[in-house]
């Protein structure tokens, strides 16, 4: 049983348990196509939905297949969208630097997915020939650093602006509470289990002891009795018999004890037991 619940519990650790709905863009393309889920936005004119409406690439075309027959919900605001998202089946393709993405951190339970996602590069257009562009890309070169520190910040160390949230930290970083560490209290249950078949074990075990213990008091009970008593009986049988010749056999018979009463004798002696 101990190595029973070690192992469960070492499996708790490395390998979580997972229900999200989807862990991937495969997994929201399936579930779009399916009905489960809807598609919902307040922006239209996002560059995602155009790149979905023309684009030829695998994500793009699976997807415009599975919302031909669940079409996209449009709402009128991002709150509305976030209060659609939170009450569940519906998926919010959100960037990953926009007002909206830090405005669903304020929410709480919420699970982002970026895997199988497309990415869309950014650009600075300039007038052709133009001398600012000469020192525009050093300039972005020597401003790295910072850029790295505002990123990470925000997006990997995940700082909030605007209003905190109530919920959970870990809820409010989209980390769902069964990947969190374990603790004394999300493995209570099973201490408790250990904890209980231990005590059955020891009371048991208690019992047994007791129990063989007594047996051996009354079996050594018998054989003293009979050691006693079976003189008596054998003596009282010649006298009434009368015999001389039983009588020398069971006087001989009790001074010299068979080798099976001798075992008897020394097993009791052994025992440490008063005979």
């Amino acid at each position: 049983m101990m190595a029973l619940y070690q192992q469960l519990l070492l499996s708790s650790i490395i390998a979580p348990p997972n229900t999200d709905p989807f862990k991937s863009a495969d997994d929201v393309i399936k579930l779009v196509a399916s009905g489960e889920y809807k598609i919902i936005t307040n922006y239209i004119g996002n560059w995602y939905f155009e790149d979905l409406a023309y684009s030829e690439s695998a994500h793009f075309r699976d997807l415009r297949a599975a919302i031909a027959g669940n079409p996209i919900v449009v709402a009128d605001s991002v709150n509305d969208v976030l209060d659609y998202v939170e009450l569940g089946g519906y998926i919010f393709p959100i960037q990953e630097d926009s007002l909206a993405m830090q405005m669903s951190k304020q929410r709480c339970g919420l699970v982002y997915v970026s895997e199988g996602l497309p990415e869309k590069a950014a650009y600075f257009v300039f007038q052709k020939n133009s001398t600012l562009s000469k020192i525009w890309n050093p300039a972005i070169k020597m401003q790295i650093d910072y850029v790295i520190k505002v990123y990470n910040k925000y997006f990997t160390e995940n700082n909030k602006i605007g209003n905190l949230s109530k919920c959970n930290e870990d809820d409010a970083m989209g980390i769902s509470s069964k990947t969190q560490n374990l603790s004394l209290i999300t493995t209570f249950g099973i201490f408790l289990v250990i904890i209980f078949g231990l005590t059955i074990s020891i009371i048991t075990f208690i019992f047994e002891i007791y129990f063989a213990w007594q047996h051996n008091v009354i079996k050594l009970s018998l054989r003293s009795r009979r050691a006693v008593a079976e003189p008596i009986h054998l003596m009282a049988l010649a006298e009434l018999c009368g015999a001389k010749k039983i009588q020398k056999i069971l006087d001989k018979r009790i001074l010299t004890p068979t080798s099976d009463e001798e075992k008897e004798h020394i097993t009791i002696a052994d025992s440490g037991f008063p005979y």
